[in-house]
């Protein structure tokens, strides 16, 4: 892995045939991490031409995971990977140390409210980070840290299992198609819908479907 300075050349050569997967991190997310992590929001990552960082080779592989699968989770996923490698470019690769970590309770009860409403009210649309982190007020990096505090999860993954809550309720009626229960519970897909729902109710959407009547 190595980190790369954009609109400025660089060359490198191998041995042997590789595969390369390339992440752009926008200066937005950036920007966000550094009000988030740095003293006076300062911020100045150095180019390095190698790296190990198991953190960001996880979030780097879940990426190409869901770049693979057509990016089935939507925005919301992608939103929270770029947060956490911003995060963790900004507070473990810049040249100035970051701010002592504190510890948090999580978001107030009435913002973890207005938070949830928005979830379960735009449950069948897009939803991307900046929507959940405005109902908060607070920065997507901030916000991210503040939701899994509260919930003890990902913003995304709660989410996804609010879905799967509205998906085995509107599996009762028989005549909806699994697709158009996938569509109407916020899936992009009926194969996503049915590997995320095997997943975490144990069974496919229509056996489970089947065990109703």
């Amino acid at each position: 892995m190595s980190f790369s300075v954009r609109e400025q050349w660089e060359s490198a050569r191998w041995n042997e045939k590789i595969s390369i997967l390339c992440v752009r991190i926008p200066d937005s997310a950036l920007r966000n991490a550094a009000r988030e992590y740095m003293p006076n929001e300062r911020l100045e990552i150095v180019p390095k031409p190698q790296v190990t960082d198991a953190r960001l080779t996880s979030l780097m592989k879940a990426l190409e995971a869901e770049r693979l699968r057509g990016y089935a989770s939507g925005r919301l996923f992608l939103d929270g990977v770029e947060a956490a490698m911003a995060a963790l470019l900004v507070s473990g690769y810049s040249t100035v140390s970051p701010k002592p970590g504190t510890t948090t309770g999580g978001l107030p009860p009435h913002r973890l409210r207005r938070v949830l409403e928005f979830m379960h009210a735009n449950i069948d649309r897009p939803v991307t980070l900046e929507d959940l982190a405005s109902c908060a007020g607070l920065s997507t990096s901030h916000f991210s840290h503040q939701f899994r505090a509260s919930t003890g999860a990902t913003p995304h993954r709660y989410l996804v299992g609010l879905r799967v809550e509205r998906c085995k309720d509107i599996l009762r009626n028989p005549k909806l198609s699994i697709l158009e229960v996938a569509i109407a519970s916020g899936f992009q897909n009926q194969q996503h819908f049915a590997t995320v729902f095997r997943h975490l109710v144990g069974v496919s959407p229509s056996t489970y479907r089947s065990r109703l009547y």
